[in-house]
């Protein structure tokens, strides 16, 4: 009897020939995990043959594996859309807030600045008036020392035998029937006769004003300067048009005395003088220095800085033009307080101490130092 496994050994290479063809044949099969369907061998080589007889195939089959990265990565585009987007009006809104405050900083700034400039422009004021105020004290204080001077000296000058009248009311001269004098400011007298001396004796008398400077000398009074001087003190006023009497102080004394080089300086400072804005202050000793004198042109130590207030003009002036400056101001000063009615003394006081200022103003001019 032949052996069983001698037959199954030799029916095995049929049976295995019959499993080749059939797998050949067979162009699918089923994935036993049930992942999908997976392509055979002789489906890609049948696609492949076609490919090359064909051409290239349009028609690309994924499977379910391939599909799911896709749908991820779909996903994952359009939530990065969403967040540019979210992005975008973020910037947005910071690029709207940056403008703003960029807006309200040029606001702020500009505030800022137009308060500091007012501020600054209401210092700069304050400190202006200040100083007016500052030199306009000290010019009234400088006219209240004149005038204090003045009543020391009258109080000196006034003795049992010779009294001021203007210090003693009391005394009348007219129910006195001796002779009497009446002292002036400056210690000079008008002499008075009684009523029994002659008409051209009582002339004399008083156009004679006996000034003591030293040495015995003897001021005779102009009868046409003095009625001059007597229409003035009727109305007194600083106006030269109207007036003789100042008239002739202008140009014998003023104008005379203010003559300098510069002559553009010279108008400004008798402008500063006659409308009382000229101011004059001593220079620190350390910064006194020889040059040339802004006024007189020549080489001297200047000493004094002169100011006008009204031009906002400043210059150094040597001794030698500031007390030709300082006498006119004196004399101006005191025919303003006149003016003013500040002066209570009598017409023959008066003038005879308008007298003395003009003095002053020549020895200025021909350079001796002032007494006072």
């Amino acid at each position: 009897m032949p052996d069983p496994k001698d037959s199954s050994q030799k029916l095995s290479p049929l049976s295995e020939s019959k499993r080749h063809q059939q797998s050949n044949n067979t162009d699918t099969t089923e994935n036993p995990g049930g992942a999908g369907v997976v392509l055979s061998i002789n489906s890609l080589k049948s696609s492949k043959k076609m490919g090359n007889s064909s051409g290239p195939s349009e028609t690309v089959v994924l499977t379910s594996n391939e599909e799911e990265p896709v749908s991820k990565l779909e996903i994952e585009l359009s939530r990065a859309k969403i967040e540019l987007q979210e992005k975008d009006e973020q910037i947005e809104k910071l690029a709207k807030v940056r403008d703003e405050i960029e807006a309200e900083l040029r606001d702020l700034t500009a505030s800022l600045f137009e308060e500091a400039h007012k501020m600054v422009r209401e210092a700069n004021i304050k400190q202006a008036s200040a100083e007016k105020k500052v030199t306009e004290t000290q010019m009234k204080m400088e006219g209240l020392t004149t005038e204090v001077q003045a009543l020391k000296v009258m109080v000196l000058t006034s003795t049992p035998s010779a009294p001021n009248k203007h210090l003693h009311p009391q005394i009348d001269p007219k129910k006195n029937k001796t002779n009497c004098s009446v002292s002036s400011i400056n210690g000079a007298s008008f002499h008075l006769r009684n009523d029994s001396t002659t008409s051209s004796e009582r002339d004399d008398s008083i156009h004679s004003l006996d000034i003591p400077f030293g040495a015995e000398q003897t001021f005779i009074i102009d009868p046409k300067l003095y009625l001059e001087y007597s229409l003035w003190k009727k109305d007194p006023s600083l106006d030269r048009s109207i007036h003789e009497f100042l008239e002739r102080i202008y140009k014998e004394d003023f104008e005379l005395a203010c003559q300098f080089e510069n002559k553009t300086l010279q108008k400004s400072l008798f402008r500063g003088i006659e409308e009382n804005t000229l101011s004059i202050h001593p220079i620190s000793k350390d910064q006194i220095e020889t040059k040339e004198c802004d006024l007189l042109k020549v080489k001297l130590p200047c000493q004094y800085r002169v100011r006008i207030e009204n031009e906002e003009l400043s210059f150094d002036i040597s001794s030698l033009a500031r007390n030709r400056i300082i006498s006119v101001c004196d004399c101006l000063n005191y025919l303003r307080y006149v003016t003013q009615g500040l002066v209570k003394s009598s017409n023959e006081d008066v003038f005879t101490e308008i007298m003395q200022h003009r003095k002053k103003i020549l020895l200025a001019r021909l350079g001796f130092k002032s007494q006072s």
